[in-house]
């Protein structure tokens, strides 16, 4: 700040001159305050920002970790995932072997179930006849 030297003409009263004194001095102190709230509010800003930036760092630390947790979970499953797919392949290969003898052996029972129900008939038709025959020779 540059200084100034004032003169005062003679013609103004002590109390003008006060009055002035007064006023340039409430300026000063006025623009000083200003100064002072201006650089204040400059701290609190950054007091604020830096809490921000704080408290954003601290949730990335966060997020951070629990990717991490994530990603280890993600590949831990992700192994169990195959391990499981490989002992179903196994007992798949195991049980087709089963299931086509089982395929075998159900083709093997109808056939036989058809072939007993023939011999049933078969010999129901051979009782008819005998009983036929029977009574035919009872009656001559």
């Amino acid at each position: 700040m540059s200084q100034r030297t004032w003169t005062i003409p003679e013609s103004y009263s002590l109390q003008c001159v006060q009055f002035f004194i007064y006023f340039i001095s409430s300026l000063l102190l006025t623009f000083c305050i200003v100064k002072e709230r201006q650089h204040a509010a400059g701290i609190a800003t950054s007091a604020s920002q830096h809490a921000e930036l704080v408290e954003k760092i601290n949730q990335l630390n966060i997020l951070r970790e629990s990717n991490a947790t994530l990603r280890s979970e993600s590949e831990s499953n992700r192994q169990k995932t195959k391990q499981l797919e490989q002992q179903l392949r196994q007992v798949q290969a195991d049980i087709d072997p089963v299931k086509a003898e089982l395929r075998t052996a159900k083709a093997d029972l109808e056939a036989k179930s058809l072939q007993v129900k023939l011999f049933r008939d078969e010999s129901e038709r051979w009782k008819s006849r005998n009983t036929e025959l029977l009574q035919k020779v009872n009656i001559l």
